[in-house]
């Protein structure tokens, strides 16, 4: 269970040598180690429904920011790992000079900042750069705004900080909100 990039009948095929084995000898280890080749699942886990059945569950990658290479957009997941191809549709923030996400310094810092905004503005951000880690930048997808959030330190009050700011300038245009230091933030 679980699934819906990979494919089920695969996964069973690749777990058929388990046929027989008595349940409580199959550990989540022992499958987390027959489906590694699968580079979009997270994690997986057995769980034994006596007598006979074992159920697997699958917990699939999640998609959090895209990443252009080459003039081509692909998802990528918190860990850095590919997941695909973006497709148009896709609301999820652009990390800029993200270079390559499994060793760039750029996209962890923009990952954590990413998991540290409310996950309700996680699609109105268009792009994050990062070009340091006091200096993340999230630009707005309406009205031209842009938020200096700055490291990833005090998110529940940068967040709070920002959910009053942003109420108050909701529809400007062009506004910068400043949260890199919640205690003394700015609009401008």
């Amino acid at each position: 269970v679980g699934t819906s990039r990979v494919s089920s009948a695969a996964i069973e095929k690749d777990l058929k040598a388990l046929l027989g084995k008595p349940l409580p000898q199959v550990t989540s280890e022992e499958l987390a180690v027959k489906l590694s080749k699968y580079q979009l699942i997270d994690s997986v886990s057995a769980v034994a429904l006596p007598p006979s059945t074992l159920r697997v569950v699958v917990v699939e990658r999640t998609a959090i920011v895209v990443v252009k290479i080459n003039e081509i957009l692909y998802l990528y997941d918190a860990a850095g790992v590919q997941l695909g191809r973006a497709k148009g549709t896709d609301k999820l923030p652009t990390v800029e000079n993200a270079g390559d996400p499994a060793t760039s310094k750029t996209f962890k810092q923009a990952i954590n900042v990413i998991l540290s905004i409310p996950l309700e503005l996680l699609p109105k951000v268009a792009t994050i750069s990062a070009p340091s880690k006091d200096d993340v930048v999230l630009h707005l997808r309406t009205y031209n705004q842009k938020i200096l959030w700055g490291d990833e330190s005090d998110p529940a009050l940068k967040e709070k900080v920002l959910s009053a700011l942003m109420k108050h300038y909701e529809k400007r245009f062009g506004q910068t909100f400043d949260v890199s230091s919640p205690n003394q933030p700015s609009v401008f």
